[in-house]
């Protein structure tokens, strides 16, 4: 027997045969994943302060027909196999069907409980339901008064469920006065098209411990059946981690339907054999589509491209959104204004400073500054976020959101409560002095409870998990994902810890920029015809050195470093303060180090380029750090004498690499400043030269060596 949602209640009301309650149980016993929902049940049907979803509510999670459907076990597997999900994710929903189930399982155990209402009886009740009074509750149909039933809290004594019992007793009678009334109504007023006639005979509640096996779908084991895509993946990432991708705007054909067929129309086209599934009589409605949000993203619908999705909107919110468009074999970047229609696979970059955000399915994206990602769809139409590097944070409102993740070595589908916000990381680390790097990678939940499937980086079913994780696994809240390059084929699941500033804060930009993103947007708008450096260009002269800053950085991460290091190495007038220095250096050179050899490369042509001979070299040194071994070979004396060089940048980057090797204390953390004058740049000198000579310029070198 398989351990799916609808067996695991059986085994948790206890309905099954004892063989199969054993084996069961083993299987919750042995499964992390099964324990924990085992408990997230119990708990949601006790907690008293839970809402249950509204009576009327439509689409597959909220529609109380599910419900009823899910329990007569009539739900078709796409259906059964969503439901499902949902039920694994949100608490709400879960406890609806576990009250539901614990109520009928208490009617196998008193079959008299539904036992014909006597002639005197279905008389008063026809009479109270024509006369309802303020303290006479309208009962409804089971497809309908299914949501109410979670408000009843189930309690143990015998007293409790009796009146359970009794509340049963009344529903199943008036629906039996209503059948009866409604068959005398319609043989009065004669058969009328369109009339529904309602069955004499409800499908019949198995007894105790018959077989529940067919529940047909394991939302928590088994995936949905993926189809391989015949389409071409993404261009993969190159040494230099995105530094030659290149999109592809096709788009697959995907065709589903909108609507879901006639509950009635499924219950009569599969039937379903006594001993499959505890019926519920009722009168099925008609379920109706689930509305999007996506057009509410933006302030107007806009036209969909050829090569565009409907579904698939650029927001215009936290600043310009650059994207690759290709025309032939050619490729240029461009930028997306607010409503763009983005295409079914794309290749997306955030500028420094900005926090971009679109939406795909229904699920809402933000990136992170200085962040190159990838969005495509998987065979079976989830959205698929890579994140190439930076950090990206995903949230939706619709309780059975789903959205493919790569990140590294992390490949996957995240579901689960996605109304709180979840985070995505890749961090580009290289030692110092190191030519190349490697990658880490993190997926983090936020303030709820999330599912992580993994997959393949096309959506597709894994033949091997990483080792430390299983192929599918309940991530907690303010849990997390962690992979490293330099353990391809492992990842670790740390416990909760405190959310990330970046996660917490993600609507944050820095007001000391928020005027030059908002200018580089105009900037880029006035130029979206992909020729975008040229603005880039012209922007970084700007006279506002906020604007100079951000357009420098933004062409870094395109590849051209020139406007970069004129910015970083100006003097006189164009001088970056202190702060701004440091800024923009952490925003764009250690990203450029890391991507790989020919990053690294370019930007130490570009110093050599703009600088003489000498200076760019100790310039491209002291930007790319320095090992323990080059400190002990004569690197920390390069150091030293770069404090009295005559040019401001190379002076900022000796006293930061210092730092670094060798923190100072309280006293002397300021008696160094690289923009001061040279007559007070001299004591500073001389104390961090006498740091040299008593070995301290080590790593990790608190006391002088002997």
């Amino acid at each position: 027997m398989r351990l799916t949602v609808r067996t695991m209640l059986a085994w948790i009301d206890g309905v099954l045969t004892p063989s199969d309650q054993a084996a069961l149980g083993e299987k919750v016993a042995a499964s992390d994943v099964a324990g924990r929902l085992v408990e997230r049940t119990k708990a949601a049907v006790q907690n008293p302060g839970l809402s249950a979803p509204a009576p009327i509510g439509r689409g597959l999670a909220d529609d109380a027909n599910t419900v009823a459907e899910f329990l007569d076990n009539v739900l078709d597997d796409e259906r059964l196999a969503a439901f499902e999900r949902v039920c694994v994710e949100s608490d709400r929903h879960l406890a609806e069907a576990a009250s539901c189930h614990g109520m009928l399982a208490e009617i196998l155990r008193e079959p008299g409980a539904i036992a014909p209402v006597d002639p005197r009886m279905r008389s008063r009740l026809i009479d109270r339901s024509k006369h309802p009074s303020a303290d006479v509750v309208n009962v409804q149909p089971a497809a309908v008064a299914a949501p109410a039933a979670r408000h009843r809290r189930r309690r143990r004594t015998r007293g409790a469920w009796g009146a359970a019992a009794a509340a049963v007793v009344l529903l199943v009678a008036l629906v039996a006065a209503l059948v009866w009334t409604l068959g005398v109504s319609g043989r009065r007023g004669g058969d009328r098209p369109g009339d529904r006639e309602l069955a004499a005979d409800a499908t019949p509640i198995p007894a105790v411990g018959q077989d529940v096996e067919n529940a047909m779908v394991e939302p928590v084991r088994d995936a949905p059946v993926e189809v391989p895509s015949a389409e071409p993946a993404l261009p993969s990432t190159h040494d230099d981690h995105g530094e030659s991708l290149a999109g592809d705007a096709r788009e697959p054909d995907r065709s589903s339907s909108a609507v879901s067929p006639d509950a009635s129309t499924m219950a009569g086209s599969r039937p379903v054999e006594q001993g499959e599934a505890m019926a519920i009589v009722a009168v099925p409605m008609q379920p109706e589509p689930s509305e999007t949000s996506v057009e509410s993203a933006v302030e107007a619908p806009h036209a969909v491209a050829d090569d565009g999705r409907a579904d698939s909107i650029v927001t215009g919110e936290g600043g310009p959104l650059l994207h690759r468009r290709v025309r032939g074999d050619e490729s240029a970047w461009a930028s997306l204004s607010a409503g763009a229609v983005l295409a079914d696979r794309e290749q997306l970059l955030a500028p420094p400073w900005c926090l971009p955000v679109f939406i795909v399915d229904g699920v809402r994206i933000r990136l992170g500054p200085s962040t190159l990602a990838m969005l495509s769809h998987d065979a079976d139409g989830t959205p698929r976020l890579e994140v190439v590097f930076g950090r990206a944070v995903v949230s939706s409102s619709s309780a059975d959101a789903r959205i493919g993740i790569v990140a590294g070595g992390l490949s996957g589908v995240l579901s689960g409560m996605l109304r709180n916000p979840a985070g995505v990381e890749v961090v580009l680390v290289r030692a110092d002095g190191a030519a190349t790097g490697h990658r880490t990678a993190a997926v983090i939940a936020g303030d709820g409870d999330m599912i992580w499937r993994q997959t393949t980086d096309t959506g597709a079913a894994i033949d091997q998990p990483l080792i430390g994780v299983r192929a599918e696994t309940l991530l907690a809240a303010h849990a997390s994902i962690e992979w490293s390059e330099t353990d391809p084929a492992a990842a670790v699941i740390t416990p909760p810890a405190a959310t990330p500033s970046w996660l917490a804060a993600s609507d944050h930009i820095p007001r000391v920029y928020g005027r030059a993103v908002e200018s580089l947007a105009t900037a880029l708008a006035e130029h979206d015809d992909g020729a975008i450096e040229i603005a880039l260009h012209a922007m970084a002269g700007d006279r506002r050195v906020e604007n100079r800053m951000i357009a420098a950085a933004t062409l870094a991460m395109l590849g051209d470093y020139r406007d970069l290091v004129a910015v970083l190495g100006a003097e006189g007038p164009d001088e970056l303060s202190e702060a701004q220095w440091t800024d923009l250096e952490a925003a764009a050179v250690p990203l450029a180090l890391a991507r790989g050899e020919n990053a690294a490369a370019a930007l130490a042509e570009a110093f050599r380029a703009a600088w003489p001979e000498a200076t760019g070299e100790v310039l491209a040194l002291l930007a790319r750090g320095m090992s323990d071994e080059m400190l002990e070979s004569g690197g920390d004396r390069t150091l030293i004498e770069a404090l009295s060089d005559g040019h401001v940048a190379v002076r900022r980057y000796a006293i930061r690499r210092l730092v670094e090797i060798a923190p100072p204390d309280d006293r002397h953390r300021g008696i160094y400043r690289a923009d001061r004058p040279e007559a007070m740049r001299r004591d500073g000198v001389a104390w961090w030269a006498s740091q040299r000579e008593r070995g301290r310029i080590r790593r990790g070198e608190l006391e002088p060596k002997e």
